[in-house]
């Protein structure tokens, strides 16, 4: 749970310039290359309830990363996608998430890909006790 702490520390520092908030950063990499999905998809990929899901989008959308649209007459449901500030700030916020996690594996460049599998593993080990 440190390293979780400090990584999410280090990142927010690596970021401080672009005034993205936390939760943000996670919600533009899932929109890169996945624009047009609904914000159910953003809550269940990214581990965020909906409710959070909701607000983060608001601010988003007001910060002009983002922009919601009605499709196929669908009023109901709304699709989320990322305006050109919003694609640049994605772009900005995955190379400062590289540079806070090759800072991480810092004289473990060896087994990098071997730890990134483990860490990997770990994760669907979890997600699967989730399910249950």
């Amino acid at each position: 749970m440190v390293c979780q702490a400090l990584l999410r520390k280090r990142l927010y520092a690596e970021l401080a310039d672009t005034k993205l908030t936390t939760g943000q950063p996670k919600v533009l990499e899932f929109l890169d290359g996945r624009e047009g999905c609904q914000q159910k998809d953003i809550a269940q990929a990214c581990l965020i309830e909906p409710a959070t899901v909701t607000s983060l989008l608001l601010h988003m959308e007001q910060a002009y990363l983002i922009e919601r649209r009605v499709e196929n007459g669908n009023r109901r449901s709304l699709f989320v996608y990322l305006t050109d500030k919003g694609r640049r700030m994605a772009a900005r916020s995955k190379e400062g998430v590289q540079r806070v996690i090759n800072r991480a594996f810092t004289g473990l460049e060896d087994r990098q890909e071997e730890a990134a599998a483990d860490l990997r593993q770990m994760y669907e080990n979890l997600k699967e006790q989730t399910k249950r």
